[in-house]
């Protein structure tokens, strides 16, 4: 039983971190694309989703700034920790919902 208080706790406080983190960057993006057009922000959504055509890419990239490409970092670091979030959260679940703690006791 203290193996799985360990692992539980370890998994919420895992959760409460990348909250913590998403939150943060969250906050930073929000800032940066205050500073954006809506034009610009439409643009480098294209590109960061990899949709802009191959030849538009270049001038694309000839005419992106510090700010633009650190909101590109973050939007990534947004979506990876998101994800990881969620791998933690479904984790959690499989492991203390009510029919895994049925399995459980039966083995």
């Amino acid at each position: 039983m203290q193996k799985d208080d360990e692992t539980k706790r370890f998994l919420i406080e895992t959760t409460n971190a990348l909250n913590q983190s998403i939150e943060k960057y969250r906050i930073q993006v929000k800032r940066l694309e205050d500073e954006m057009t809506p034009e610009r922000i439409e643009e480098l959504v294209e590109y960061w989703d990899f949709s802009m055509p191959q030849e538009c890419e270049y001038e694309f990239l000839l005419r992106i700034c510090y700010s633009e490409k650190l909101l590109l970092t973050l939007w990534t670091k947004v979506k990876r920790l998101t994800e990881l979030r969620a791998t933690a959260a479904h984790q959690h679940m499989c492991l203390y919902s009510p029919t895994s703690n049925l399995d459980r006791q039966k083995n």
